[in-house]
Order: structure tokens, then C-alpha cells, then sequence
């Protein structure tokens, strides 16, 4: 191998931040927001029922490891020509342990609703 060839080898090897990158920073207002798949059961149903849902959340920064805001997020699907859906609204915070770092835990409190009422499977005798 020539030196020229084991330069840019080395060369590669070594990371170095490109113009746009920058680290993390957590500041003023944010919005989260997604959807997906998911599903709804509960401990006593023979099934779960899949559907899509999403969701989205405003908050602000406290600090530069504590986010905090207030979210929502829905569910629905319909069954043989029965509609269901599923929602929440909830106080979210998240708590960065390292200031500059991507990792969080999240936590939240708040309140759900299910319509029309999904209950168990009933046999008729």
C-alpha cells in the first residue's frame, strides 16, 4: 500500500462534525407529532383489534434536560360497520440526562377515552 493509499485510508477513519451538524440544543416552543399502527385490547379479551392512530404534542423548554407540554393521540377503526376509537390527553414531560445527548425518559399523566365500549367476547347459551 503507498502512503498516498494508507493517508486517505486514516483519513476516513476519522470523524470530525460536518458544517450542518451541531450538538443538541433545547430551547423555546417544540411540537412532536407521528402516526402508525397499533392495537387495542385488554386483559380479559380473547382478541386485539388493530387500527392506525397518531398523535401530537406543544410544549416548552425548562430547562436544557426538562421538556414539558401537552399532548393527544387517537385510534380508530372500524368493525362491521361499528366505529371505534380510542383518545388521550396528557401533561408529557421528558428528561434528557446528558444536556447535549439524545436520550430521554419520558412520563405523562392524563386521561382516556373508548368509544363505543370495547368489552370482552360474551358466549350466548
Amino acid at each position: 500500500m503507498t502512503r498516498l493509499s494508507l493517508l486517505v485510508v486514516l483519513c476516513s477513519m476519522i470523524g470530525f462534525p460536518l458544517r450542518a451538524q451541531h450538538p443538541n440544543t433545547r430551547r423555546g416552543f417544540w411540537l412532536d407529532f407521528g402516526w402508525g399502527y397499533g392495537l387495542l385490547g385488554c386483559s380479559s379479551c380473547s382478541e386485539r383489534m388493530n387500527g392506525l392512530g397518531g398523535g401530537i404534542t406543544l410544549g416548552g423548554t425548562v430547562s436544557s434536560k426538562v421538556l414539558l407540554g401537552i399532548g393527544t393521540t387517537k385510534w380508530v377503526k372500524t368493525v362491521d360497520g361499528v366505529y371505534y376509537e380510542s383518545g388521550t390527553i396528557d401533561l408529557r414531560s421528558r428528561f434528557y440526562p446528558s444536556a447535549p445527548g439524545a436520550f430521554f425518559v419520558a412520563a405523562g399523566l392524563g386521561l382516556g377515552i373508548l368509544s363505543p365500549a370495547f368489552t370482552p367476547d360474551h358466549e350466548e347459551g
